[in-house]
Formats: C-alpha cells, sequence, structure tokens
C-alpha cells in the first residue's frame, strides 16, 4: 500500500508538469485520475492504521482487565503448549510495559519442571515440560515472572491434592479479592470456580485461548513494524 502511495504521487507529481508546460483541459481530466487514486489509496491506508491501533487498544484492554490487574495463574498445560507462542509473547510485551510480573508459585513451577527428572516420564511430556521451562527462563531473563514460596502445607486436603494451578490461586486469592485463571480445560476451571466460590473470591477465567492467539500474532507484528507503542499513555 506504500508503494501504491508513492507511486501515486510520482504519477501525479508527472502530470502535473506536463499540464504546466502545456495546459489542455483534456490533460486536466487525465490529471483528476492519479489525485483520486492517491486519495483513494491514502483513506485505504489510513483506515489500515486505524484498524491495527484499535485492534491493539482492544486486546491491551483486555489484558490489563484481566491478566495485569489481579492476580494472575496460568495453568500448566497453556505454559507447555508450544501453539501459544504470540499469546506468551504478547504478554510478555505488556509485561514489561506496564512493569509488571507474574507469579509463579513453586507448586506449579514443581509441576511445569519435575518431568525432567522423572524415569517415567515419556517423550512427550519431556518435550513439553522443556518447553515450559525454556519459556520460564525467558521470562526469569527479561525479569518479567517472580517465583514465589508459599506455605502449601496450610491448604487443606482436597486442595493440596488438586491440580497445582487450583492450588496457586488459592495462595493468590489470599491476596487478592480476584484472581484470573488462563486455562483451557474445562475440568481445571470448574474445580478453580467451585475453589474461589468456597473462598467468596471472584474469579476470571480466560479460554479463549485460541481466538486470543491469533489476536496475539498481529498484535506482536505490530509492535515489531513500529505501528503500535504498547500501552501508549497507560490506557
Amino acid at each position: 500500500m506504500r508503494w501504491g502511495l508513492v507511486i501515486g504521487f510520482v504519477l501525479t507529481t508527472v502530470l502535473v508538469v506536463i499540464v504546466s508546460r502545456s495546459f489542455n483541459p483534456y490533460l486536466l481530466v487525465l490529471l483528476l485520475l492519479p489525485v483520486f487514486y492517491l486519495i483513494g489509496m491514502y483513506r485505504a491506508f489510513t483506515s489500515s492504521a486505524r484498524k491495527v491501533k484499535r485492534d491493539a487498544w482492544s486486546l491491551e484492554k483486555t489484558f490489563l482487565k484481566d491478566l495485569l490487574r489481579d492476580a494472575a495463574v496460568i495453568d500448566s498445560t497453556v505454559w507447555q503448549n508450544e501453539n501459544y507462542g504470540n499469546f506468551f509473547e504478547a504478554l510478555s510485551i505488556l509485561l514489561a510495559a506496564a512493569g509488571k510480573k507474574i507469579i509463579l508459585y513453586d507448586c506449579q513451577y514443581q509441576e511445569l519442571t519435575g518431568a525432567e527428572n522423572r524415569a517415567d516420564a515419556g517423550e512427550d511430556l519431556q518435550q513439553t515440560t522443556a518447553h515450559a521451562q525454556t519459556l520460564i527462563e525467558q521470562f526469569q531473563a527479561r525479569d518479567l515472572i517472580t517465583r514465589e514460596t508459599a506455605d502449601e502445607s496450610s491448604l487443606e486436603a482436597g486442595a493440596a491434592a488438586g491440580p497445582a494451578a487450583v492450588q496457586a490461586l488459592i495462595l493468590a486469592a489470599r491476596a487478592s479479592r480476584n484472581v484470573t485463571l488462563v486455562s483451557d480445560n474445562r475440568g481445571l476451571i470448574a474445580q478453580a470456580r467451585k475453589a474461589m466460590k468456597k473462598r467468596k473470591t471472584g474469579l476470571t477465567v480466560i479460554d479463549s485461548l485460541d481466538d486470543l492467539e491469533a489476536a496475539c500474532r498481529n498484535y506482536c507484528a505490530a509492535v515489531d513494524g513500529q505501528k503500535v507503542i504498547p500501552l501508549a499513555g497507560r490506557r
């Protein structure tokens, strides 16, 4: 589209020069063609740029409302899923821009990294565990994640035996009136809702990860192309 604008501008300039040297009413009509073309290309270009910014602001608003405001827990299966790379990249961009960090409780960290030391772990489990470990190390290198050791012995027996993500939510709920869970596991989400309801803590769930992944891909491309400044003006 940029090249279209350049070509239209050059063509208009050439025709203006021709008309100025040799006035001809027919050339004036011909001159209008590239002018209209240039106007159309400019409007399309600005419209596309505005859409990119609107989509970016909308995504940031979602992240700000759900992930950056409250204590957030990302399900272990999401950390281990290689298909959610754009989600984590967009999250890292926003965390860095907002000066925030994700808290990773030890109960979940052990679940995410422990399979590497298990002799009975299958190849697929070892691979997903290695992916999660690499991702966590990347967040640590950028100072976007905080490891936290909590008193997990205070968890009731049922919670202590449950999924690590639910344990992490319970621990996070002690310091927050609302917590956020990122998961595509319906069973785990149901357990989380039950646990938070028992503790009278609000729960926000982000589960449309496939749709969010596509939006995050566009967002990362817009940031890389300098079309969008992350959290410009801290909206």
